[in-house]
């Protein structure tokens, strides 16, 4: 392939890459520098001929004026002779020194070969010319007239030579400069033809480059504007707008294609994203209508225990009142026995009356006794009811973790969402807050439950000595009555029976103190027990509304998302 082809393929795509800007620029420098280059042609061709013309008139006017000198000095020298003035003397001088530097000055600007022959012989005549005149001034001036006359009559003769050889000078230069002049006139209509053309085709390349430029920018432009339709439209479904230029149009083309690319894969994301949250809000729904259920279970169980706390306080406080009564009643019988051994007149009748009250003691007793034993089923039931509750805590725990997982998952897929992703970053930030709230309650439950189950232990400790203790204590009372029916049958041992009687009811009186202050505990640890079960009932109902936050919380989610997949459902990608 030719150089110069390589050359102008490497131009055009040199062009191509160039910006609008730039090749709107170029495009106009070189219309203006192809105008500039024939102005400047036509400018040096016309100076060429001007000068060539001035040459010409220069040429007339200086070969005229070697004939106008000659003929002054004839006339001059004529004058000179009859009146000899130093005026007329001084004219014919200078005009001699005028035809020498019109010589010279011809010498300079003669033409061709014929012109320069014919100059020589103008010359000699003039070197002729000046030695005859100057010769006949000075025979003038030294009075020789006859002989100034002579030399006079040949000066007149070669000025005749030298206008004749000045008029076939200028006709040798005429004719050449006519041929001259000819050949100007030729280049002018060439350089008229050259420059209509020039114009003419770049005009034409002007024309046909702005319509082909302006129709290729303006294709361009329209399947821009075609794909930004499209864009506008919801419509993602397109091609790759190929620009083949390396311009501001190729930089616009990358862009759509980029901007396409971008939302196409941004629709893509948030319709995903939108399809987890919709399905992380239905999970969270789930495990909230779980955690509800779970929550009312526990609710009621604790309403139960709450009941059987009230239920347990108010027996313990019975078992107080009557064990405060025995024990008031066994001091008096000790009172009483002490009296019998004073007072042996009224033994009998104190032994029936120590007999009466030792069996209603005995009832007594077993009443306590019956109330301790369900005291303590019940404390074993409450036992039961706390492991069942901690059980169900840790289930609330369990769900509070899940549902803390699920908010924080709900806050990734958010911030990934980013300025659209607000609405779920907050939502998540609530899941977390109530899953953080009810993991505190339920840890809160749990402790409270330790305590309870901690102190029902020890009640049902304290309930097992109780019932030692009245065990042993029925075996006293049954002991005494015995004592009492002896004393009836064996009026002679009454003395001795009442010692023992007196010591069995004092041994009594520690006990029933003991069993007094053991029922103060029992009593304390049941209002416990009850102010526990409704701080727990209180963190329920917290934890239950909570949880009602949550449920409107994944609601407003749900229908959050259902709203950005109708949006995402008009796209097409």
């Amino acid at each position: 392939m030719p150089l110069f082809i390589n050359q102008g393929i490497l131009r055009l795509l040199k062009l191509q890459s160039l910006s609008l800007r730039v090749k709107f620029i170029t495009s106009f420098v070189a219309i203006i520098i192809v105008l500039s280059s024939v102005n400047l042609m036509t400018y040096y061709q016309m100076k060429t001929s001007m000068t060539k013309l001035d040459s010409m008139v220069q040429l007339s006017l200086t070969a005229s004026l070697i004939t106008e000198n000659s003929d002054i000095i004839r006339e001059t020298l004529r004058q000179y002779m009859i009146f000899q003035s130093p005026d007329e003397k001084k004219i014919v001088d200078a005009s001699l020194i005028s035809i020498k530097s019109s010589v010279e000055k011809l010498k300079q600007v003669v033409l061709d070969d014929k012109g320069s022959k014919a100059l020589d012989a103008v010359a000699a005549l003039s070197k002729s010319f000046e030695h005859k005149v100057t010769e006949t001034i000075d025979l003038i001036d030294n009075g020789d007239l006859t002989g100034a006359s002579a030399t006079n009559v040949e000066a007149v003769k070669i000025t005749g030579f030298l206008n004749t050889g000045v008029s076939e000078f200028l006709n040798d230069e005429l004719n050449f400069q006519k041929t001259t002049k000819e050949q100007l006139n030729k280049q002018t209509e060439r350089t008229k033809y050259l420059i209509f053309m020039t114009i003419g085709l770049v005009s034409i390349f002007s024309i046909c480059g702005a319509v082909l430029f302006s129709t290729k920018i303006a294709n361009t432009i329209s399947l821009l504007v075609r794909h930004s339709e499209n864009i506008a439209n919801k419509n993602l479904k397109l091609d790759s707008v190929d620009v083949k230029t390396k311009d501001e149009l190729a930089v616009l083309g990358t862009s759509i294609n980029t901007l396409t690319e971008n939302l196409r894969a941004f629709i893509s994301e948030t319709n995903k994203s939108s399809n987890e949250v919709t399905n992380t809000a239905e999970t969270l729904k789930h495990n909230v209508e779980l955690s509800s259920k779970a929550v009312e279970q526990i609710s009621l169980v604790i309403n139960e225990v709450s009941v059987g706390a009230k239920d347990q306080l108010g027996k313990s406080q019975q078992t107080r009142e009557i064990v405060a009564k025995l024990y008031q009643s066994n001091k008096e019988v000790l009172q009483f026995a002490r009296n019998v051994l004073q007072v042996s007149i009224d033994a009998n009748q104190a032994a029936i009356v120590g007999n009466i009250k030792i069996n209603s003691l005995i009832q007594q007793i077993e009443i306590i006794e019956r109330k301790i034993l369900e005291t303590q089923v019940s404390s074993e039931k409450l036992q039961d009811k706390t492991s069942q509750i901690k059980k169900i805590v840790a289930a609330i725990s369990e769900m509070a973790k899940q549902t803390n997982i699920l908010g924080l998952n709900a806050g990734i897929e958010a911030a990934r969402a980013k300025t659209e992703g607000k609405g779920f970053a907050v939502v998540a930030q609530e899941i977390k807050k109530l899953a953080d709230s009810s993991s505190k309650s339920a840890s809160k439950i749990a402790e409270i439950l330790q305590e309870i189950q901690s102190e029902s232990q020890y009640v049902a400790l304290s309930m097992k000595i109780g019932v030692s203790e009245i065990k042993e204590g029925t075996q006293m009372a049954e002991a005494s009555r015995q004592a009492f029916t002896d004393i009836v049958e064996k009026s002679s041992e009454v003395e001795r029976q009442n010692r023992i009687v007196t010591t069995c009811i004092e041994d009594m009186v520690q006990d029933f103190n003991a069993v007094e202050e053991t029922s103060k505990v029992i009593t304390s640890i049941a209002e416990k027990a009850s102010e526990g079960y409704r701080e727990v009932a209180v963190s329920i109902d917290e934890q239950t509304a909570g949880l009602q936050e949550i449920t409107a919380s994944a609601y407003v989610l749900a229908d959050m998302s259902d709203k950005l997949q109708k949006i995402i459902v008009q796209f097409r990608y």
